[in-house]
């Protein structure tokens, strides 16, 4: 197995080590913006609908020269260069499908400097649903850029750039804009390709401050990400064993609201390959991490806990584990304690065998003395542990093809062994709880495009194979969506950590009731060993990370949100669906009452309110994936009345994104309520 790498951010923050108190605040509800992000975007990243140039292709980000695309020199207007913007030859047009998610335009323009032009002279307008917003006047080689102003695009569909030649004939007249902006939220819809109610489409690829690899969502739409002490790696060859070194960790914490990020390091553990899952409260609990390794090929694990504040946005130590943990899982309990399972021992080379669980009420770890796994053929890297409706127990579902319950209770206890019937191992491969007790098991262990579900509710265990993937996949991840499917992207044929080559661009959606997969839009850059993938409250998929390997080539400093197929029109004009909103809810719920929701949209459209956790994903594996629906009792134009879920087995006490979703499949924007 390659070394497991420790990104941290540059600038190191201090953030203060207080010892942990087990009465940590709770955190107040906060519901996302809907939409989430507003956020500015150059045209020349943008995909344009329609384009008319008078000679040759329009360039991206330099001048116009001559037919051959790509051939253009700098941007350039009265001898100031620019690094942005549109080249063309006037007479020209350039129109985007924003779908009424814009606000404002800007731009500057003028005459390029491309062939030390003379008597160029040409007249930039801007149009918005072809009505004439702004004329620049007659421009010429002589003029410096001019501003167009802050344009407002408010519930504008199309934007529309037209030049025309000065009255003098066409020679000379290059035209460009430059730094042409447009402020949209969400991304704009000129991103959107006309299939993309059937394949769904990505947003521009945005710069990443480390190599995601360990993620979470928090109560108020921010997530936490860290790779190890630095951004990507470089640290492992200067300080893999040096063991002292490793007692920090780079965090980064971006707030989906602004689109800024911050730091948040830990100052105490290098949380590289930790487990990490949501407290019932809403904070982090990370358990382990990376010691480094001694002997070039055991990789010792921390005994630190440490717990995020995500109100505070701070950090405390918890309690120590008995040994240390590197690779291990953490599941939410239906008590509110956290289990803890798998992962490198740091006293021995070989696996912690013995499960741990954290009370955080009491701040205290209790070993699972009687459940020592050591004689079960499990796989114990990040196994795939889900909390199921039965009492006290939780179920291992792989990566390897033996499967059993553990009862958490007490000292603990693990049921017989039951093999899954697919004799495929498969390591970073995903699981995912897509109901109430039913499993669908993906991918993994190289090029592998089955898939099986597992059903825990049918008077036993049950393993069925489901539809093939169209392309088989390793170091995959599998996002439950708000409409019950399941989005898996990125991954590789070969199953190798660090191999970008045969990487796997194209997502896909399984739909349970069919079991079918449906080939979804390429992603810009491959996402392999050490990526994530989230839901966010908005109905998109987060996306980033891939490699840490300090110098290597496949560091993948960025990420991407992808657009499911949910979210647009289904007329082929690729404009966003009209979604449903919830106008008001509930920002706690109890067990098996009823609750209201004010609906600012036809109430009757509803067909369904689902549930998910917020998401903790690192390695292939999102450790309290689950998907819920409440029952709908009535609903009127503008309400819905729902029922909560019956008890803390089917629903464990924390956070959840909430969704409305119409008849159509449109999930409105998710409110995050908290439940227990």
């Amino acid at each position: 197995m390659k070394r497991c790498l420790f990104l941290v951010l540059i600038l190191l923050l201090v953030v203060s080590c207080a010892r942990f108190s087990p009465n940590l605040p709770e955190n107040p509800q906060k519901a996302p913006l809907e939409p989430l992000v507003a956020k500015n975007y150059y045209l020349s990243d943008l995909r344009w609908e329609n384009a008319k140039n008078s000679y040759g292709p329009f360039e991206k980000d330099s001048s116009n020269a001559t037919n051959i695309g790509g051939d253009g020199q700098p941007l350039s207007i009265n001898n100031v260069t620019y690094a942005k913007g549109l080249g063309g030859l006037a007479p020209f047009e350039i129109e985007y499908n924003l779908g009424a998610n814009c606000s404002v335009f800007s731009a500057e323009v003028g005459v390029d400097d491309i062939w030390n032009t003379v008597n160029g002279s040409v007249v930039f307008q801007v149009f918005a649903d072809n009505t004439q917003i702004w004329d620049s006047g007659l421009r010429t080689y002589l003029d410096p850029a001019l501003p167009t102003g802050a344009l407002s695009l408010t519930g504008v569909q199309k934007l529309k750039l037209v030049v025309t030649n000065g009255g003098n004939g066409s020679q000379n007249d290059f035209a460009d804009w430059v730094n042409p902006i447009i402020t949209c939220d969400p991304a704009p819809l000129a991103l959107a390709p006309t299939n993309a109610h059937q394949k769904g489409a990505y947003g521009t690829l945005e710069s990443w401050p480390l190599v995601a690899t360990h993620a979470t969502l928090m109560p108020d739409s921010t997530v936490i990400t860290w790779y190890s002490m630095d951004e990507k790696g470089l640290g492992r060859d200067l300080n893999y064993n040096n063991q002292s070194a490793h007692n920090a960790t780079l965090v980064d914490i971006w707030n989906l609201n602004t689109n800024q990020h911050t730091n948040a390091n830990n100052t105490t553990t290098d949380l590289f390959c930790a487990g990490f899952t949501l407290t019932s409260d809403g904070n982090v609990f990370v358990a382990g991490g990376n010691l480094g390794s001694l002997d070039g090929g055991f990789y010792p694990g921390s005994v630190h806990t440490n717990i995020f504040n995500s109100t505070s946005k701070t950090w405390s130590r918890g309690p120590d584990m008995a040994e240390g943990r590197w690779y291990p899982t953490t599941v939410a309990l239906p008590n509110k304690e956290i289990l803890i399972v798998g992962g490198y021992s740091n006293e021995t080379t070989t696996f912690n065998y013995v499960p741990e669980v954290y009370n955080p009420t009491t701040n205290t770890l209790r070993q699972l003395s009687t459940a020592s796994n050591q004689n079960f053929s499990f796989y114990h890297l990040y196994p795939w542990i889900h909390s199921t409706t039965t009492t006290g127990k939780v179920f291992y579902s792989g990566p390897n093809v033996n499967m059993a319950y553990l009862d958490t209770r007490n000292t603990g206890t693990w049921g017989p062994l039951v093999n899954r019937g697919d004799s495929q191992g498969r390591i970073y491969g995903s699981s995912v709880m897509y109901n109430a007790n039913r499993l669908l098991i993906v991918g993994g262990g190289g090029n592998t495009n089955t898939a099986v579900t597992v059903n825990l509710t049918a008077g036993g265990i049950q393993s069925t194979p489901t539809g093939l993937m169209n392309s088989g996949r390793t170091h995959l991840n599998a996002t439950l969506l708000p409409n019950g499917e399941v989005f898996v992207n990125g991954g590789n044929t070969s199953g190798n950590n660090f191999d970008d080559a045969s990487s796997v661009y194209s997502g896909e959606i399984w739909n349970p009731s069919t079991g079918v997969w449906r080939l979804m839009a390429n992603a810009d850059k491959p996402r392999n060993y050490h990526s994530v993938s989230m839901l966010l409250p908005d109905g998109r998929v987060w996306t980033a990370g891939g490699g840490g390997c300090g110098n290597c080539s496949v560091n993948q400093q960025s990420a991407q949100i992808f657009y499911p197929p949910y979210l647009f029109k289904k007329d082929s004009s690729g404009l966003l669906a009209d979604r449903p909103r919830v106008a008001s809810a509930t920002s706690t719920m109890a067990y098996n009452s009823s609750y209201t929701l004010t609906m600012a949209t036809d109430g009757l459209a509803i067909s369904r309110v689902s549930l998910i956790p917020l998401g903790s994903v690192t390695h292939a594996f999102n450790m309290n994936q689950r998907y819920l629906t409440l029952p709908i009792n009535s609903k009127t134009l503008s309400s819905l009345t729902v029922t909560s879920p019956a008890n803390s087995r089917i629903a464990p006490p924390g956070y959840y994104m909430m969704f409305a979703v119409n008849s159509s499949g449109v999930p409105s924007v998710a409110r995050i309520i908290k439940i227990g």
